[in-house]
């Protein structure tokens, strides 16, 4: 895989020098990186809220008893 990513990132740069437009390249590599760190912040948010939310359910009796884990026992069965 690590071949792959630098194949990748080798080209990109060999392509960027041929045609003369590496400070673009840079540019929205940076502009890239920028917009996957706010994609993985907003995540990191939405996981909080739902674990958050499980730890209450979980404090509630709505999961560990053992109606809920015979309920859900047909989901969790590996298909033969």
């Amino acid at each position: 895989m690590n071949l792959v990513f630098y194949g990748l990132v080798f080209s990109a740069v060999a392509c960027a020098v041929a045609f003369g437009t590496p400070g673009e390249v840079g540019k929205a590599a940076l502009d890239s990186a920028k917009a996957s760190v706010d994609l993985a912040i907003g995540l990191v948010g939405y996981i909080a809220l739902f674990l958050g939310l499980m730890k209450v359910v979980e404090e509630a009796g709505g999961f560990g008893s053992a109606d809920s884990t015979r309920a859900g026992a047909p989901l969790s069965r590996r298909a033969a």
